[in-house]
């Protein structure tokens, strides 16, 4: 009798097994971009920080002013990087749901009326999003009251 050889399929995957590797490389790009956003807010409450204690001594009213700039840069930053955590969000959605068939695509193509409403990424929407608007409207008060006690002399 020949001698029975084993088959070594490990390296084949079931359908099961490629969703959910396909699954892991699209929340990889959504764990990326929360990274990215919280990064962001580090760096504007360290520019505020700053600014706030440099206002203590001699600084230019206009270096004050200029503060804003990148401030409002991160701001920006973290609405887009928010955005394309959003769409992947919904693409993750749509691929555990099964309504995604395109394996190991992770092209965020350009959504439809109704997908866009799905996905929560108008602007307004964005805007209206906790960790977007409990972090930056403090910053730019923040901000605005240094400004305003500069100019009038009060530090």
């Amino acid at each position: 009798m020949g001698e029975l050889t084993s088959v070594d399929n490990s390296s084949e995957m079931t359908y099961d097994e490629r969703v959910v590797a396909y699954l892991q490389m699209v929340q990889n790009n959504i764990d990326r971009m929360a990274t990215s956003s919280a990064l962001f807010k580090g760096f504007a409450a360290t520019i505020v920080a700053g600014i706030s204690a440099l206002s203590f001594s001699e600084i230019n009213n206009l270096i004050l002013i200029m503060s804003f700039v990148p401030v409002l840069s991160f701001m920006l930053l973290d609405l887009y990087y928010l955005n394309l955590e959003r769409r992947y969000r919904y693409l993750y959605e749509q691929i555990r749901t099964g309504k995604n068939n395109s394996l190991f695509c992770l092209s965020l193509k350009k959504l439809d009326k109704i997908e866009r409403k799905n996905a929560k990424v108008k602007w307004y929407q964005l805007l209206s999003s906790p960790s977007y608007y409990l972090f930056y409207p403090v910053l730019l008060i923040i901000s605005v009251i240094v400004v305003i006690l500069k100019f009038n002399g009060s530090l």
